[in-house]
């Protein structure tokens, strides 16, 4: 391992020489400290802490991936080119060793970009928080949704619904009423879907309640509140009343919370502080409105329970450990494409790798929805390529599946857990199984690549 970390010092050396290197740092840092100044958001000071997040970590994920692909494809295709990796060839080290320090060269480059940048967004929402001149309230919202690292719960299904999609089913399945056309799961899924609407739907004067299992109790000194959204059938921009109250497993009403709230608008309603158990409180609401109007709750995103679990600093270092995921991998991509083609060529098509990354799963769907279906043959010598695109986009979307799974970006500028299995996910999948597959297809490839051809 000792000539592949030399390898690996001889390449961020030459990096960090480079102009490219300086040139980057420069642009990252203006981007980090002049994006949040000439962008404002709504106005708010939490837009302004969303922005700085979303957006500066948002560019700087990007141009870092470019950098990765360009110095990637160069590291190898490049020396190529001008002979210089003839040098190092002739000497007792495998290709794949070369591969190999060339890769950690840029992990260590990559790590030292994205947590250069990472201090200085956390030093200007530090400072911005602490140098503000901010009101009580602004703090409470700082740090309640923004500089934290919240859970987001979703209600325990409902035993009376669950029964009765049961009943219906069986019931349907006796009469014979399932089609065989389509399949059952599929049919199950609209059922239940179905009657979870008409669960969702609270009629004046009715009640509807939810309960939650908490994998962990919240400290007593971090709030929990109810997170929802809600509807309304009258065509009246008037807040619609309501009210919620919280039942003890005994029986005993705890407390109950009169609220009036906007249609579509994000509503949070902090629980009382004598609630000790959460998971076995039942919480009911009840639709309070005299002009029988019928509110709906959404059945995709039901009543939630919002609680802190960690703190922002910890969920600002797990998010910048799942980027750096993403930026070994496209070093891979770009070292990948550096042993097949030469320089221009090899960015080219590991940016072209990138792009279908980015936007397989709009194409996928898109193709999926209008494939046609005329009864003609598309293709030529028996082959249909209509039919062939869904099925290929199809597996770019399994493969770059896991890319969707962890969010970080969004999940730290809204003050969402990022939790350690994301990031050992993110780990596992991208940096250890896609660019261990990618480095064992780059050494088969590089070890049967002519270098000292002549031109």
């Amino acid at each position: 391992m000792q000539k592949v970390f030399a390898i690996a010092r001889l390449t961020l050396r030459s990096a960090v020489r480079s102009k490219l290197v300086l040139t980057l740092l420069l642009i990252l840092t203006a981007i980090v400290i002049v994006l949040p100044i000439t962008i404002k958001g709504d106005g708010t000071l939490t837009g302004r802490t969303q922005i700085l997040l979303s957006y500066c970590l948002g560019l700087v994920t990007i141009l870092l991936s470019m950098a990765c692909v360009w110095y990637g494809s160069a590291g190898i295709a490049g020396e190529i080119t001008d002979h210089s990796l003839q040098m190092v060839t002739v000497k007792p080290i495998r290709r794949g060793g070369i591969w190999l320090g060339k890769w950690f060269g840029l992990l260590s480059l990559n790590a030292i970009m994205l947590a250069f940048c990472g201090l200085i967004i956390y030093a200007l929402l530090q400072f911005g928080f602490k140098t503000r001149d901010l009101s009580v309230s602004d703090q409470e919202t700082m740090s309640e949704e923004i500089l934290v690292a919240r859970r987001l719960l979703l209600p325990e299904p409902s035993p009376q619904v669950e029964t009765r999609i049961q009943n219906i089913w069986e019931q349907a399945k006796a009469d014979g009423k399932i089609s065989k056309d389509h399949p059952q799961d599929a049919q199950y899924d609209q059922l239940k879907a179905s009657l979870y609407h008409q669960f969702h739907t609270v009629k004046s004067g009715e009640t509807r309640s939810w309960s939650f299992q908490l994998p962990d109790q919240p400290k007593s000194n971090r709030r929990v509140y109810i997170h929802y959204k809600i509807n309304s059938s009258g065509l009246s921009d008037r807040p619609m009343a309501g009210s919620w109250s919280f039942v003890a497993p005994d029986g005993t009403s705890l407390a109950r919370i009169p609220v009036q709230q906007d249609a579509k608008i994000a509503q949070k309603v902090k629980l009382p502080e004598n609630i000790r158990d959460y998971s076995n409180t039942i919480m009911v609401y009840q639709n309070e409105d005299d002009d029988s109007t019928v509110q709906l709750f959404s059945s995709q995103s039901p009543p939630s329970l919002l609680y802190q679990v960690d703190s922002f600093e910890l969920n600002f270092i797990r998010c910048l450990l799942v980027l750096f995921t993403q930026l070994a991998l496209f070093s891979a991509i770009g070292l990948t494409a550096g042993t097949l083609f030469s320089t221009p060529v090899a960015v080219f098509f590991a940016m072209s790798l990138i792009a279908m990354q980015q936007f397989s799963q709009f194409s996928s769907n898109s193709v999926f929805a209008h494939t046609p279906d005329d009864g003609h043959d598309h293709g030529a010598g028996g082959i249909d390529l209509v039919e062939l695109m869904p099925w290929f986009y199809k597996l770019m979307n399994f493969i770059i599946h896991p890319f969707k799974d962890v969010p970080a970006i969004e999940s730290i500028s809204t003050g969402m857990l990022i939790p350690w299995s994301a990031v050992g996910y993110a780990w596992g999948i991208q940096l250890l199984l896609y660019t261990t597959a990618l480095g064992l297809i780059s050494c088969w490839l590089f070890n049967r690549r002519e270098i000292g051809m002549a031109e």
